[in-house]
């Protein structure tokens, strides 16, 4: 097996031949699955000057990456209990009993609007103080 520091890939003998990156080293089998055995549990592969690839700690995310995920964990939990504001807000409308008492869907409209006040918090991305959903509400989400 070979590895191509410009490429980042790894490329074998028998399937790319004459195909190789000019700058690809020979790597022992041995040291090709450890590279992979690392990959798989979050190493990266990064090439030191030889050429050679060595496994390295990824680095830490970004304050920006930290935002967006944070964003999108808010996103999930927010959209988990669309439909259970959608059927409500139709019961209303058709005049029909609702599934939730009065004070559960208050509940319920505060605690996805302390989910969109996450961003504002002191300290978010890095250090975030997630609200607690009402415990009601896990039974009606659970798959």
């Amino acid at each position: 097996m070979y590895f191509s520091q410009s490429t980042g890939g790894f490329y074998d003998e028998s399937v790319h031949c004459n195909l190789m990156p000019p700058d690809s080293v020979e790597l022992t089998d041995k040291h090709y699955r450890s590279l992979l055995d690392g990959q798989s549990v979050g190493k990266q592969i990064v090439a030191v000057a030889d050429g050679k690839p060595v496994l390295v700690d990824p680095p830490e995310p970004t304050t920006n990456q930290l935002a967006v995920q944070a964003r999108i964990q808010r996103d999930g939990l927010v959209s988990s209990s669309d439909w259970i504001v959608a059927r409500h807000r139709d019961q209303l409308d058709a005049g029909s009993k609702t599934s939730l008492p009065a004070s559960q869907y208050t509940e319920l409209i505060q605690y996805r609007q302390m989910l969109r006040d996450v961003p504002a918090q002191k300290g978010f991305p890095s250090s975030i103080n997630w609200p607690t959903s009402p415990a009601w509400l896990k039974t009606l989400t659970q798959s």
